[in-house]
């Protein structure tokens, strides 16, 4: 439970002790047991907003905003980058140069895209692999001149997945696109309305926490009726011993519900050997509410501008720390002091 720490051992909440010490404190927790884990949690969240945080963690980068970005150039508003130049608004993925709101990889001069990888002027596409100048596709794979197709492999010079020839191909690309100019439709990505999935079935629900009333008004669909099983359970979480210790292979066969949804879920063999091989105690939330708990570590894609936190510091940065939360930010010279 330790927090910007430089070649440092035995340490419990920054603080460090004998190996005697730290091994006795350290089984004090009983982190074998479920509610010894979560005082341990409680704790260490508290201790965690008493430390000052680095504004972003931003390495070997030039004139770059954003934040987990390494080997930078002129990369802007980017968050979990490495090795990218000229780049503005980008989420997730390496060596991507001259592009603009997207998410991939090693590909140059792409446009709204989700997923381009290993592409070339890509605009407007979902699942885009190994593509040369298209548009307006989905899951195309090993393709150039394509114009709103879907799942085209090895395929060139096709519209509404029809082949035509070069001079065919580009009089009615251009046509079409004229025409799209004309509605508006032109420059935009796909509406949300086609998608197929409910807002709070998507991954943009842990990112971007949306209530029914907002993804609507907002123009995405909701899913009333999620895929998951409740009051199915044969073993209350009050039930479930304390201690990994105390748990046998019984549980194997026990349906289990969520203390925060509800939903039912069930302990695999091979989870339990883990938890046993770890000291874990069995888990009071089903797999998708553990995983919005993690997410929750991870700041927002998004940057405010704010000075540093640091007394007497005037520096200023763009950072993923919104001004109303509780963490101490400092710039990257006063956190270099403060931790080296």
């Amino acid at each position: 439970m330790c927090v910007n720490l430089r070649e440092k051992k035995y340490c419990i909440l920054n603080k460090e002790y004998s190996k005697e010490e730290y091994k006795k404190i350290l089984e004090s927790y009983k982190l074998e047991t479920y509610l010894g884990t979560e005082k341990a949690k409680k704790e260490f969240i508290n201790f965690l907003f008493k430390q000052p945080r680095r504004f972003a963690n931003i390495r070997n980068c030039t004139n770059s905003t954003g934040d987990a970005l390494f080997n930078c150039k002129n990369t802007k508003n980017t968050f979990l980058a490495r090795a990218c130049e000229d780049l503005k608004f980008f989420w997730r993925g390496n060596e991507v140069k001259d592009s603009y709101d997207l998410n991939g990889g090693e590909s140059l001069q792409c446009y709204e895209s989700l997923t381009a990888d290993h592409d070339y002027q890509t605009f407007f596409s979902i699942f885009s692999f190994k593509n040369q100048e298209v548009s307006y596709t989905e899951n195309c794979h090993s393709s150039k001149h394509l114009f709103g197709c879907c799942a085209i492999k090895h395929g060139q010079y096709c519209i509404l997945n029809k082949e035509y020839t070069k001079e065919e191909y580009f009089q009615l690309r251009d046509k079409l696109i004229k025409h799209m100019k004309t509605t508006g439709e032109w420059g935009e990505f796909f509406p949300a309305s086609m998608s197929n999935f409910g807002y709070n079935e998507t991954m943009a629900a842990n990112y971007s926490p949306l209530s029914k009333e907002e993804a609507i008004q907002q123009g995405f669909k909701w899913w009333d009726k999620l895929q998951k099983t409740t009051g199915k359970e044969t073993l209350k979480p009050g039930q479930i011993p304390d201690s990994i210790m105390d748990v046998s292979e019984n549980i194997l066969n026990e349906v289990l519900s969520c203390v925060k949804c509800g939903r039912n879920y069930k302990i695999v063999q091979n989870e339990l050997i883990f938890y046993k091989k770890h000291f874990i105690p069995i888990p009071r939330q089903c797999f998708y509410c553990r995983n919005s708990e993690r997410l929750k570590f991870e700041n927002p894609f998004k940057l405010w501008y704010r000075k540093c936190m640091k007394d007497g510091c005037k520096n200023e940065f763009e950072t993923s720390y919104s001004p109303d939360r509780l963490e101490i930010v400092y710039c990257e010279k006063c956190y270099q002091q403060e931790v080296y």
